[in-house]
């Protein structure tokens, strides 16, 4: 009964192993395909081949989640899947994506890099719901610690209150960054002038 045992747990990793590898190398050729489409978006712009080799790269990752794997696997594989939906304009599509990972992997270090996918997709559905929905994203979005998505969730806030004619709102956040970057830009130009000063000297 232990060789049974034995045997069983041995053929089930095998079978695992065997199954992640097979995967990983499916990941492999749908993100080259993604990174085609990448290439072909920053050459060519939104053109209807670009998008065509979104698709494609979305097919090929979804046949990664479809086939299972390590999680680690799935969650780039769904991750990227969005991306592919958000370059190729299917915003709701990308929402639902970018939903989807969040609620699978709620500790993903990406989960913000999903809500911000999230919060720009609705930006360009472009309706005041989606604009508002937009905002509430962004305002959790800026509470996150200070980074470029921070600063550009802020940007992105006063901008949507911009297009809902909501003027007051969008000055507001406009300010703070101008305020935040005020502090950052002084303190490079004087780091900037020790360093002109020292090399003059040493001339």
């Amino acid at each position: 009964a232990i060789i049974v045992v034995i045997a069983a747990i041995i053929a089930f990793y095998g079978y695992t192993s065997s199954k992640n590898s097979k995967v990983s190398v499916m990941l492999s050729e749908a993100t080259k395909l993604y990174n085609e489409a990448e290439s072909a978006m920053q050459k060519d712009g939104n053109i209807e081949s670009t998008i065509s080799k979104y698709d494609t790269a979305k097919a090929k990752l979804q046949e990664v989640v479809n086939h299972g794997g390590s999680r680690s696997t799935i969650s780039e594989a769904i991750f990227l899947s969005a991306r592919c939906s958000y370059q190729a304009g299917k915003y709701n599509e990308a929402i639902a994506d970018y939903e989807k990972y969040i609620n699978k992997y709620a500790k993903s270090p990406n989960v913000i890099a999903a809500r911000d996918g999230i919060a720009k997709s609705y930006i360009q559905l472009g309706d005041d719901e989606s604009l508002k929905k937009a905002i509430r994203y962004h305002d959790e979005l800026s509470k996150y610690p200070e980074s470029y998505i921070t600063v550009d969730a802020i940007l992105n806030k006063g901008m949507c209150h911009e297009k809902l004619g909501e003027k007051e709102k969008a000055v507001e956040a406009y300010k703070v960054v101008v305020d935040r970057f005020k502090v950052k830009v002084e303190a490079a130009i004087q780091e900037k002038s020790k360093d002109v000063v020292k090399k003059a000297k040493d001339a």
